[in-house]
């Protein structure tokens, strides 16, 4: 007997109300009130509620699921009640691309109040979808935190990404994230933040609008705080950026990438084991946090710019007891810089070291490093209302100062305070940062 079409969805209907009814959901609740409880530790399962749901329903959750789902229906709210968890049962990493959520190009996804662990990867999005995360802990994945990937668009707030395997934060391939509230990623096993392969980052907001701000920390990761590469960009406004304790670079704008800070921003970049702030291969970056710099205690430079790259830094900062010097500028690089201060507890310390490149730098104080200044090989400076102790130069390198500055004699009182040639590498080293 053939059925006719009409007979066929009846049929198809009633079996999922059937498969509903015994997996323990209410048929009415789901589809008249558009909220379903799920209950994990009574038996009942993420899945089976997603198949349930229709657009614009909220998922109730509580206990702990011990699954991996995929979203594909658009506008539904996956609440944890701040409490609930979502378990992966554990993976090794590589390099397989599966969440513990995975949002499937579905648009208006909401999560919050989760705890999501234990999986490839925490939360993916990915093939142009559009979802919030906000209120959750994601921790102890085998590979990325919080993946948005292929086109797709995030919007994170109030939300810790933890201890993962591999990047805490990974936006790739022409996809966005805009962060509110406060998000901290930390002691992750590569990046806290990346941005990547012409992606981008936004905070919108101003302390005007909202007076606490918009918090993003990056600490104790194995390698960079926050990286921006490959044709990458990022925005901040109304932001406090922390990047401290990680284990390579607090910053790294990388490969035709660009990142800016407004000026009602706050900029902390301190003890982390190699340069605090590195802009390079002809990436651009503009330091307008006027509230607050301070990029001190780093083991590499503290800003190292080179090739082609160039900075705008107009902030009052404090740069202190970077590396073996507070700031370097190589292979045809460009700092424009105002209202700095460069201090040094080494005497032995170089403050702006610099070869064929060129600095502009006015309203400064670079004072107490040997030498303060030490610009080499087609280098072009000038210098504005602008303390130096000593500026060491050889003939190639061009001057405009208005405290008379000359090269090859620059402004040492003793030939002593010369440098002699070191051991250290000028190019400041770091790891390159490739299209996945």
């Amino acid at each position: 007997m053939q059925c006719s079409r009409w007979t066929s969805g009846w049929l198809a209907a009633g079996m999922m109300a059937m498969m509903l009814v015994c997996s323990g959901y209410d048929l009415q609740e789901a589809t008249a009130q558009g909220t379903i409880s799920v209950d994990c530790n009574a038996g009942q399962t993420l899945s089976d509620a997603l198949l349930a749901a229709v657009p614009g329903d909220t998922l109730l959750i509580s206990g702990t699921c011990a699954e991996r789902v995929t979203i594909m229906t658009d506008r539904l709210t996956l609440d944890g009640q701040n409490s609930a968890i979502i378990d992966g049962g554990g993976a090794e990493p590589g390099n397989t691309s599966e969440g513990v959520v995975t949002i499937q190009g579905t648009q208006g996804v909401v999560l919050t109040g989760l705890t999501v662990q234990n999986g490839p990867d925490g939360v993916i999005g990915r093939q142009g979808a559009a979802f919030t995360v906000r209120d959750t802990i994601i921790q102890d994945n085998a590979d990325d935190g919080l993946q948005v990937d292929e086109n797709s668009t995030a919007r994170v707030g109030d939300c810790t990404v933890q201890r993962s395997g591999d990047d805490g934060f990974n936006i790739l391939r022409t996809s966005n994230i805009t962060f509110f509230g406060t998000v901290v990623s930390q002691n992750n096993s590569d990046n806290g933040f990346t941005i990547n392969t012409n992606s981008n980052g936004f905070v919108f907001t101003s302390l005007a609008q909202t007076p606490d701000g918009v918090t993003l920390q990056a600490s104790g990761n194995a390698d960079d705080g926050f990286t921006v590469a490959n044709g990458s960009n990022v925005s901040l406004s109304g932001t406090q950026l922390i990047l401290e304790n990680n284990g390579d670079g607090g910053l790294v704008v990388d490969n035709v990438a660009h990142f800016a800070i407004a000026s009602d921003s706050v900029l902390t970049v301190t003890n982390n084991g190699g340069t605090g702030i590195f802009v390079r291969d002809a990436s651009h970056g503009n330091l307008f946090a006027s509230l607050q710099t301070t990029i001190a205690n780093n083991g590499g430079t503290g800003i190292f710019v080179e090739g082609t790259a160039n900075v705008d830094f107009f902030s009052p900062a404090t740069l202190q007891d970077n590396g073996f010097r507070n700031i370097g500028i190589f292979q045809n690089a460009l700092l424009n810089a105002t209202t700095l201060t460069l201090s040094t507890t080494d005497p032995a310390r170089i403050g702006i070291d610099m070869d064929n490149s060129t600095l502009s730098l006015s309203d400064s104080s670079v004072t107490g490093h040997g030498p303060d200044v030490f610009a080499t090989f087609g280098s072009r400076v000038q210098l504005l209302m602008t303390a130096i102790s000593t500026f060491v130069c050889d003939s190639l390198v061009l001057v405009s100062s208005d405290s008379g500055i000359t090269c090859p004699e620059g402004l040492a009182t003793t030939s002593s305070q010369r440098p002699s040639p070191r051991n250290t590498p000028r190019i400041e080293s770091h790891t390159e940062h490739s299209e996945p």
